[in-house]
């Protein structure tokens, strides 16, 4: 598929993992890939994104890297290796978007005023602020 039918289906389908050859457009080059990666974690930066190239070089992957890419392959790709990779970034995108979900105290006092969130240390603060404000 193209860019725009590529950016059609994240919107719509939300996907924890994204495989993205760089190489989207033989005309653009590897910018179309990098053009694309930069779109994709603007609009979801909870999702991973595994990048795979024919064009592999150091340089190309710390830039896919730094743009926010979880994982760099060059093709030919092993797929045991790719299904490994996508495995992972699929626990880490549900954590990253678990973790993110904003929950609120819900102690009388509070009145649902205070964020905290779903990691064990926001939980922590809420029973805190639940204990301070009831006492």
């Amino acid at each position: 598929g193209n860019t725009a039918e590529g950016l059609k289906l994240l919107e719509s389908e939300k996907p924890g993992v994204v495989v993205l050859d760089l190489c989207l457009d033989q005309r653009a080059g590897i910018e179309s890939g990098f053009s694309m990666l930069r779109e994709i974690r603007a609009r979801d930066p909870h999702a991973r994104v595994i990048v795979l190239t024919g064009h592999g070089s150091t340089a190309n992957g710390v830039r896919a890297i730094s743009l926010g890419a979880s994982s760099f392959l060059e093709k030919p790709v092993d797929p045991a290796h790719l299904a490994a990779l996508a495995k992972d970034a699929a626990a880490q995108a549900e954590l990253r978007r678990e973790h993110a979900r904003p929950t609120y105290c819900r102690c009388p006092d509070c009145t649902g005023r205070w964020w905290v969130g779903v990691m064990p240390w926001r939980r922590k603060v809420s029973a805190t602020c639940s204990r301070l404000r009831t006492t």
